[in-house]
């Protein structure tokens, strides 16, 4: 059967003893060493908690996966894949409210957790759900072999939720058949293999770090080298400790490594730095690359794409900022609100079809889904070297502009040719429709100079109010949501 359980079956039995994920240690921003886990130690995970979740899962629906970055996600996401149940990965951060719904949408009768949150899931779920600790039943191996997954290339294997940033997040319908083409071609692009060492600072339980991260790395035999949280300093000094080869990350890690003086880079082993989740301004990839010799490349998906539709690689026609051309297998469109393709250079929603587009949403109806096409939400434009540039989300505008310069993404790259700013947001009070910018500066004596910065940038009025504050909340996923008129 072609699906992506197999496959990684076949790999992990030919690199039993090859490091599949390395879990180092912190305690007080110094490393206490690591945590190995190889390929043969996840097979014997399998083993053991495979049987337990299918006597478990009486009825047969998917499983929750409650776990946050932690090696034994992994083993618990192949563990419910290989019973050829649904794997739904939740994002431990969120509401109450949020949680329940995920539960009740796809009848999770089985929730998979940690030590940490088993209290907490046993607080807020009621009686109908079973609630397993992984370290509980991963212990010692009831099979001695693996038997193969039934699974067809069509049929779900994971429910990858959005984060939510524009509402409820939704769960997209993840086939075989988009996990096998999105990891494979991850593997082509980055040219993983055996010998590759894998950042994962990425939540796992989200489309970018599930797909660009774990399962690719994983067929490719290579290694993860697993964070449980973002601090710039610790991943410094894992890029170094740990000589990693290739660093997908949202535009925040990057930036937060470009604002970090406080040592010496050394970055030699690192050959890819992809950004992803929301646009990574101009200036902080100059930056990037001035203090470490490396090129970022963008690239752009969504849970609905399986993380991947296009990317922005190192060619003569590659236009930095942008999310760059749609891979082979993507077809895209740009239409305007009345459904008619713009011109080139011209602003609309873009739309895409492919290999990697899911099935739909969980127990929702929506019309972002016709016929094979996704209509993304995005707000996007084509130069003439077929580069394409994201610059707003329709959620967050009344109407869609032709003109790039309408939008916050073109505002923010003249924003950011200061020196000195971290992070901005646009919003408009309740009860009118004037610009409030908040500004986070990386030296708040630099104040004036903000101010004067903005006078020869814009014109007067463009912002009623600057306010300057120690920080702007980020969801989980590191975006900014930006308020467009």
């Amino acid at each position: 059967m072609a699906n992506y359980f197999n496959k990684f079956i076949k790999i992990a039995e030919i690199n039993k003893d090859n490091v599949a994920i390395i879990y180092p240690i912190y305690k007080d921003g110094i490393n206490n060493g690591c945590i190995k886990y190889l390929y043969i130690d996840i097979i014997n995970h399998i083993l053991s908690a495979g049987p337990i979740i299918y006597k478990t899962n009486i009825k047969k629906n998917p499983v929750g996966l409650f776990i946050p970055n932690h090696p034994l996600f992994t083993s618990a996401l192949i563990s419910v894949l290989s019973q050829d149940f649904i794997a739904v990965p939740i994002n431990p951060k969120s509401t109450k409210e949020i949680i329940l719904k995920i539960i009740s949408d796809n009848n999770l009768d089985v929730i998979i957790t940690d030590n940490h949150y088993y209290q907490y899931l046993i607080g807020i779920c009621s009686t109908n759900q079973v609630i397993l600790k992984i370290g509980d039943i991963i212990s010692t191996p009831s099979f001695q072999k693996i038997p193969k997954s039934q699974k067809k290339s069509g049929d779900i294997a994971i429910i990858s939720y959005t984060s939510g940033t524009s509402g409820n997040p939704k769960g997209a319908l993840i086939t075989n058949k988009n996990i096998l083409f999105v990891t494979m071609k991850y593997c082509s692009i980055y040219r993983l293999d055996k010998n590759s060492h894998v950042l994962a600072a990425l939540p796992l339980w989200h489309n970018y770090g599930t797909f660009d991260v774990l399962l690719d790395t994983l067929i490719s035999a290579g290694t993860i080298v697993l964070m449980d949280d973002w601090v710039s300093k610790k991943a410094i000094d894992i890029i170094h400790k740990y000589k990693i080869s290739v660093f997908p990350g949202f535009p925040f890690m990057f930036m937060d490594i470009v604002n970090d003086d406080s040592r010496e880079l050394d970055f030699s082993t690192l050959k890819v730095c992809e950004s992803g989740g929301s646009g990574l301004p101009r200036r902080y990839i100059e930056r990037f690359k001035k203090k470490t010799g490396i090129v970022i490349t963008e690239g752009y998906g969504s849970a609905e794409t399986t993380s991947l539709t296009h990317i922005n690689n190192l060619t003569e026609t590659r236009r930095a900022g942008s999310i760059g051309e749609n891979i082979p297998e993507a077809f895209c469109k740009i239409l305007d609100q009345g459904g008619r393709r713009v011109k080139t250079g011209e602003c609309g929603v873009l739309w895409v079809r492919g290999p990697m587009v899911c099935k739909g949403y969980s127990n929702l109806k929506s019309n972002s889904f016709n016929g094979k096409w996704f209509n993304t939400g995005d707000i996007a434009c084509l130069d003439s070297n077929n580069n394409y540039c994201v610059v707003g989300r329709l959620d967050n505008t009344k109407k869609v502009d032709t003109d790039i310069d309408s939008y916050s993404t073109s505002v923010g790259e003249i924003l950011y040719e200061f020196d000195g700013l971290i992070k901005f947001n646009i919003k408009k009070k309740a009860g009118n429709n004037l610009d409030y910018l908040y500004v986070v500066l990386k030296d708040n004596r630099r104040r004036a100079d903000f101010r004067d910065f903005l006078k020869s940038k814009f014109d007067k009025g463009r912002f009623y109010k600057i306010v300057f504050v120690k920080d702007i909340p980020i969801t989980a996923t590191g975006k900014i949501k930006h308020s467009l008129s």
